[in-house]
């Protein structure tokens, strides 16, 4: 939690906030106004983010949830809702992760068989609501309040903690610490994560949920963009990891961890930056219809070493199971 108008909140959390909106993002306030960014009234969702939830211990953001599964699916409110309620039951991030990549159905109002219910629109990007929030107070035996949280269509995917200074070439510090407490204190917040990002407003480090800080990194390729494009490292990272497109290509290839028995699953997430043969040819066939962003050639990947004790070895590729 940064204080509202002090170095971290001036130099890291909101320098962050307003790169995302650059990025397309809208924008919903927390609901201590003294923390709020200022942004033009364009950008900012409505209410703020304990008014979009249904109780302060609940993570997802309720209407955008109910909003995307319609518009994405053309369903009934009653539809939206019953997947709403399935979902915020749900306590594994590996399940969580093949849902939010199409492997979900249900029964629909006139229809003979289970329908295919997509949480994300991965053909067609702009089909989802991209919003990201600060200062998000989640109830618990110990609540704790994320700095950053970034949600696709109502549901978190990354937690992004801002601090200053933080450790960058030995990778520890407060940032980093608090991350592990919130995993630990409020584990709901996680369950649909997908990774996390450390920054100090200059150096940004990434990992997924139950990586130690070791294995952390730092994307270093924006490609297909000059480095000269961004104004400063954060507006660099900011792209790499979090413009919208790229997001979900990251949901779409990345290889989850989940919460319990973390350290027995391989934490990696394709990417780009690294001297590593990751690139088109692989990525490529979670399904040709739908281009990754950092699709490239040969040294266009990176990929997040695993835990030790983790073989080191490339994540699978699942495929999306619905027609595009």
């Amino acid at each position: 939690m940064s204080t509202g108008g002090g170095p971290e909140f001036r130099l890291a959390e909101k320098p962050c906030v307003e790169g995302l909106i650059a990025l397309g993002y809208g924008y919903l306030p927390p609901s201590e106004s003294k923390y709020a960014v200022k942004v033009a009234v364009e950008h900012l969702r409505p209410g703020d983010n304990a008014s979009a939830r249904d109780g302060m211990n609940q993570v997802l953001l309720r209407e955008e949830f109910l909003e995307a599964i319609q518009r994405i699916n053309g369903v009934p409110e009653e539809v939206a809702r019953a997947t709403y309620q399935e979902l915020i039951a749900l306590h594994d991030n590996e399940q969580w992760t093949s849902i939010l990549r199409g492997d979900y159905s249900r029964n629909v109002p006139d229809a003979a068989t289970k329908q295919t219910i997509r949480i994300i629109d991965f053909l067609n990007p702009a089909n989802n609501t991209f919003t990201v929030t600060n200062q998000l107070y989640v109830k618990a035996e110990r609540s704790r309040i994320p700095d950053i949280v970034v949600y696709v269509n109502g549901i978190p995917l990354v937690v992004v903690e801002a601090k200053s200074p933080l450790a960058y070439k030995d990778k520890s510090g407060e940032a980093f610490d608090q991350i592990k407490q919130y995993e630990r204190d409020i584990p709901r917040l996680f369950y649909s994560n997908l990774f996390n990002i450390a920054t100090n407003g200059v150096h940004t480090l990434y990992g997924t949920t139950g990586a130690p800080s070791q294995y952390w990194g730092v994307w270093k390729d924006p490609w297909p963009k000059p480095d000269g494009d961004f104004a400063t490292p954060l507006d660099k990272a900011l792209f790499c990891l979090l413009e919208p497109q790229r997001l979900l290509d990251l949901l779409r290839v990345g290889q989850a961890a989940g919460l319990e028995g973390a350290g027995d699953l391989a934490v990696e997430i394709l990417a780009v930056g690294e001297d590593q043969d990751v690139g088109a040819g692989q990525a490529g066939v979670v399904d040709a219809q739908v281009p990754l962003q950092f699709q490239g050639g040969k040294d266009h990947g990176q990929r997040l070493a695993a835990p030790l004790g983790v073989p080191d070895q490339p994540p699978a590729v699942p495929a999306l199971d619905h027609p595009l």
